[in-house]
């Protein structure tokens, strides 16, 4: 559909086309006098999460996004604090209601804060994103 693939009210195209669109023409001095810019910076933002989670570990985009459980509510958790997305925005990304996207990313921190595992892992990741320019 057409609508879902306008990015920020004014960009259409590939996501290939919103990427070299930013690098080229949108300079993060200005993003003040342009709220567009931000939601095309959430967009870029979560195909750069998302392939980060996979890179780090080895599941497909879908997984992550589809099976429910702790990776997925890393996912959320990543989205919402590294690449700006408020819930509702999440949950539609997700299929979920904003609700379950609160609900997830709670039970994230309070398994993360017990799992020295789960730790690890979400320090490789956050290492992976802070070498990547959002």
């Amino acid at each position: 559909m057409v609508k879902e693939r306008i990015v920020g009210q004014s960009l259409l195209g590939s996501d290939d086309f919103v990427l070299r669109i930013k690098n080229t023409y949108l300079d993060a001095a200005s993003s003040r006098e342009l709220p567009a810019l931000a939601e095309v910076r959430k967009y870029l933002a979560q195909d750069v999460i998302l392939e980060s989670l996979r890179k780090v570990t080895g599941k497909t985009r879908e997984d992550i996004v589809n099976r429910t459980g702790t990776l997925r509510q890393m996912a959320m958790d990543l989205l919402y604090r590294s690449g700006g997305m408020k819930n509702p925005e999440i949950g539609k990304l997700m299929g979920v209601d904003y609700s379950t996207v609160s609900q997830g990313r709670k039970r994230f921190r309070e398994q993360l804060d017990n799992d020295k595992e789960l730790q690890a892992l979400y320090a490789k990741i956050e290492a992976d994103l802070s070498r990547i320019k959002i």
